[in-house]
């Protein structure tokens, strides 16, 4: 893919329709589009809501975004492992075919290694791995994202938010 169909898809220009977009993802790719952090949206009952966040993917989309990052401000802290599945599947269906969805993991170990099982079985081009301040190390931190790459089979970014264990070099 080149630099004119990069610009194309990152709503720079026209789009050029290619089937492997939402699953081929680069660093190149990243740093030259606009990342959304939609929230997540619920109803009163604290249920995923398919309406709402249709809504806010068609709003982001008719801007011209085609890149949702899906952590920190969509809570995905919070999810139950029980509505993660659920929660992929819905994003993935209302995105358009040319929007690249990428959800979060973590920020814990067991979590994230229960997640990389879920989307190991989807078509996402990546995922980020949640920043943890709990007990970790540099080591711990790197070698649990080298896991979850190698479990999932897709790459992954770390979410750094400090110099800590968060910050350890080398995953993905």
């Amino acid at each position: 893919r080149g630099p004119e169909q990069t610009r194309a898809r990152c709503g720079m220009g026209a789009f050029i329709p290619d089937p492997a977009l939402q699953t081929t993802l680069t660093s190149a790719d990243l740093h030259q589009c606009v990342i959304s952090v939609p929230p997540l949206c619920r109803d009163a009952a604290l249920k995923v809501s398919a309406g709402e966040n249709a809504k806010v993917i068609r709003h982001l989309e008719a801007g011209g975004v085609s890149t949702l990052l899906y952590g920190g401000n969509a809570n995905f802290y919070n999810i139950a492992l029980s509505e993660y599945a659920e929660v992929l599947d819905l994003l993935a269906e209302q995105a358009a075919a040319e929007t690249w969805v990428v959800p979060s993991v973590g920020p814990y170990f067991g979590t994230m290694m229960d997640q990389a099982d879920l989307l190991k079985t989807r078509k996402f081009p990546t995922a980020v791995v949640l920043p943890t301040v709990a007990v970790s190390s540099p080591d711990g931190v790197r070698g649990a994202g080298v896991t979850f790459v190698a479990a999932a089979g897709i790459p992954a970014a770390r979410y750094v938010t400090d110099g800590g264990a968060g910050a350890a070099r080398g995953v993905s």
